[in-house]
Formats: C-alpha cells, structure tokens, sequence
C-alpha cells in the first residue's frame, strides 16, 4: 500500500536532481552589451530515443530519432503545435514559469538612461510555430511507453560549438516542460491537445566552464570566479522590464530588484563533454507523454558576453529508459 501510494504521488512527475556542485555567487548578469542584435547562428538541434522509448512530433508518426528537419515542423498539422526552430537567437532569460503550455520567456538589452547609466530592459518572446525570426528554440514532442518506466538523459547529450568556441555554449540552457499525458491508445487529437502548467526540468550544460572575458566581465559586479568553478544559481528575468523601471545593470538581480528577477537554481548541471546520465523525469505510467522543450542562451549568465557573439552551436538531447 504505501509503495502505490508513493507511485500515485510521482505520477506524471518530474525528479529533482541533486546539483553537481555548489558555489557562493547566485547573481549574475551579462547580456551583450555593445550590440544588442548580435544573435547566434547556424543552429543544429536532435532528439533520440534509445531502449524502447518511441518518440513523436505529432503522437502519429512514432520513431526513435528526430531530425532537424522533424523538430522544425514539417508536415505537422495539428492546431496547438509549436516547433519555433529560429535562423538565429538573441539572449534570453527565464525563471520556469510555465502557464497553459508556455513557459515565459524575455529578450533583454542594454541601454543608456538619462544619465547615461547602463540599464537593462526587457520584453516578453512568445513562441509561435514555423517562427524563423524568434528568440529562442522551442518545440514539442510526444514520448510513448508501454509499462511504468524512468527517462534519463544520456550521457552523450551535450551543447557544443560548431564553429569558433567563443563561450557561447556555457550560457546555453535547455528545458523540459511535461504538459501532460493520456493513456496508450489514445486519440492523437486529445495527447495534442495536452497544455499544462508544470515546473520544468532546467539543464545548464558546460555549467563548469568560464571564458577568461567572462570572469573579467564578473570581476565589474565585484564576483570572483574561477575558469572551473560551477555557479549554483543566478537571477532570471521574472517579468517585463521597461525603461521607467530604471533597473541599472548591477542591480540586475533578485535581492535587489524580487519582482523582476527570480533565483534560478538549475535542476541539472553537467560539466563539460558530460559523460553522465541524469534523471531527467519519471513517467509511472504507461502511455502517451507531451513535453515541450526549450533551448535558448541565457541572457543573465555571465558567459553571456559581448567576445561571446557570433558563435555557432549544436544542441543534442539524447533520453533513455536506462541509466546506463
């Protein structure tokens, strides 16, 4: 009795994970500050399953591995999908609120207040399919098992450079919102359909690597920090910031400024080339699960810089129903 109480609790759950490694510093703000349309470019992002796990745009077509060409959405129909797979990004911030499908996202720039002050702004980015002019990388996907089972990330899963390595990686982030699921054999139209609310599973890749600009950049906020050294958390963009908030750059942060930042603490960190298997998320049920996921370079990470700009990376998501 109380083992299926415990599994009735975990249902369609997400598992915390213990972070790899604690620091000090928990408020970091960075942004591009000479040029705020600097954007990263030349995007490649895939999605594999392995060990039985079948995965699906659209909870119709099932395969073990998507492509490029799947995740940005051709062919698919139904009316509430999204598969922004953007031609470039811009930063961006968020603190996880997901809301009836959506997690809440803000472009953030740099500019100069009256007196000449740097200031950070920042507006909201929603996501809308077949968007190549967005912000950030969102999609969706649908994830079919037939008895209780664990998805883990795969050690392999990583974000990489593609070109040049200017640092760029280590501010990348990538999210899974789980919005819902309905039982094998499921209508595919009420699996689409699926927008919940839930707390995301927030990864930080290459979270223990620091470009020599990028500890420069902190030293100017008066944080120390090492080229190996993993930072806990910082302060993501929690609402819209406007001009008149006069929100000037080292004030950036939750402890100054609570209703427009909110503390991040990542619920995964993985050091560089990985080489490890987290779990990400535990379905305890058999049947049909909808996730969305996210992929976006966050603003608010020191790493996060204007040397920085002008990269090109390569975000691989790996899940498996084993840890090894």
């Amino acid at each position: 009795m109380e083992r299926n109480n415990m599994r009735k609790k975990m249902l369609s759950a997400f598992i915390m994970l213990i972070i790899t490694a604690v620091a000090l510093t928990t408020a970091t703000y960075a942004w591009f500050t000479e040029n705020t349309t600097v954007q990263l470019a030349n995007l490649d992002v895939n999605v594999s399953a392995s060990s039985g796990i079948q995965i699906s745009m659209d909870a119709v077509t099932w395969k073990a591995a998507l492509t490029l060409e799947d995740i940005q959405g051709v062919g698919i129909q139904y009316p509430t999908h999204v598969n922004q797979v953007p031609v470039a990004m811009a930063p961006t911030s968020t603190i996880g609120t997901v809301t009836n499908g959506r997690m809440a996202m803000f472009k953030g720039t740099i500019e100069a207040n009256a007196l000449g002050n740097q200031i950070v702004t920042a507006e909201e980015s929603i996501e809308t399919a077949g968007n190549l002019d967005g912000d950030f990388i969102a999609f969706d996907i649908f994830i079919q098992t037939s008895q209780t089972e664990t998805i883990y990330l795969l050690g392999s899963s990583d974000v990489t450079s593609v070109s040049e390595d200017k640092g760029l990686k280590n501010s990348a982030r990538i999210a899974f919102a789980h919005l819902g699921s309905v039982p094998s054999g499921s209508n595919a139209a009420t699996a689409q359909a699926l927008m919940g609310s839930p707390t995301p599973i927030i990864w930080e890749p290459n979270s223990n690597l620091h470009t020599a600009a990028a500890i420069a950049y902190a030293t100017q906020f008066g944080d120390t920090i090492t080229a190996d050294q993993v930072l806990a958390s910082y302060s993501g963009v929690r609402a819209v910031i406007t001009t008149l908030d006069d929100i000037l750059l080292p004030n950036a942060n939750a402890t100054d400024n609570p209703t427009l930042f909110g503390t991040v603490t990542p619920t995964i960190q993985t050091v560089v080339g990985n080489g490890t298997t987290n779990t990400l998320l535990t379905l305890t049920d058999a049947g049909i699960h909808k996730v969305r996921i996210y992929a976006w370079i966050e603003g608010q990470d020191y790493d996060c810089e204007n040397n920085a700009s002008g990269s090109s990376v390569r975000f691989n998501i790996g899940l498996s129903k084993t840890n090894s």
